[in-house]
């Protein structure tokens, strides 16, 4: 197995997830390829031969600075998770901070589908996101999904075309109990370990009623903190973003929740934002072109006077 197994499983399992089901199953899918079957259908050669076309920088034009929010969402980018078509926060958040410091940058629009992924990484990006210091807008082109709706609440706007989906506020967890699986494949395994809670989640054996409290309590806590993240960035009540269920809202009704702003196209989102910047380099050239027509007016009349 490539070295990057290890740190994928651990992306998988035994952790909070902001993700939808679908993917969580698809991952879990994955993992039991990998892990069980021993099946490899990843290369690192096509991984590498991909990974500008998975995570492309971010696309500048007409002073709108465009960055991608594509596939499951990770910490961090490396290229075993590229060529599984996936976002690094670590990445998003480098493109955002590369757009904030461009002065020909006037509007930051996050291109968004996907169905979410990790915790870790998801709310220090959300941060970053909302304390921008030019005008963010969240695209959802066409799905912007718990850990990615995250990030899209965090912009100044959202806007998702009729067929577009938002909203999963949810946090999910799993645990792969392989201990049937070993024992028809005749695996035994002995850990020998100190320290009670070392192999809480193993996968060797079924998860212990205390890890899964543990578990539960990680599930909790990173659901208060999206239910109030969601709550502050969209200005909702937090008992009506509980109430959502961690439903799936499409076009009209997403706007109808208060989850998102504009109802439009993606290249629609685009032409507008593009237009609010020519509008305001027009509304500067306006307000450069009278500050110079009153300098020069001053300067007459002081010419004027000395004569």
């Amino acid at each position: 197995m490539h070295d990057a197994y290890p740190y994928l499983r651990g992306l998988i399992y035994n952790q909070p997830l902001m993700a939808t089901p679908a993917l969580a199953d698809l991952a879990d899918e994955w993992a039991r390829a990998i892990l069980i079957e021993g099946r490899e259908r990843l290369s690192v050669e096509a991984s590498a031969a991909q990974t500008k076309v998975l995570a492309p920088d971010a696309i500048k034009a007409a002073g709108v600075a465009v960055i991608p929010v594509h596939g499951a969402l990770v910490p961090r980018g490396n290229t075993m998770t590229a060529c599984m078509g996936t976002s690094s926060y670590d990445r998003i958040g480098a493109q955002l901070d590369a757009a904030l410091a461009d002065p020909e940058v006037r509007q930051i629009a996050l291109d968004i589908d996907s169905p979410g992924g990790s915790v870790q990484g998801a709310f220090e990006l959300a941060g970053k996101i909302a304390q921008a210091t030019k005008p963010t807008t969240a695209i959802v082109n066409f799905n912007a999904l718990s850990a990615a709706y995250l990030l899209a609440s965090a912009c100044d706007s959202v806007s998702v075309s009729s067929t577009g989906a938002v909203g999963s506020v949810g946090v999910v967890a799993m645990h792969r109990d392989l201990s049937g699986a070993n024992d028809k494949a005749g695996v035994k395994i002995t850990a020998v370990y100190r320290g009670d809670k070392k192999l809480h989640g193993a996968s060797h054996a079924p998860l212990s009623e205390v890890a899964q409290q543990e578990l539960q309590a990680q599930v909790d806590d990173a659901f208060d903190q999206f239910v109030a993240a969601v709550s502050t960035h969209r200005n909702l009540p937090a008992d009506r973003v509980v109430g959502l269920q961690a439903g799936v809202f499409h076009g009209a009704d997403a706007l109808s929740q208060g989850l998102a702003d504009q109802m439009e196209t993606p290249q629609e989102a685009i032409d507008r934002l593009a237009g609010l910047v020519q509008a305001g380099a027009a509304q500067q050239r306006q307000q450069t072109q009278r500050r110079q027509a009153m300098t020069l007016r001053a300067q007459a009349l002081e010419i004027a006077a000395r004569l």
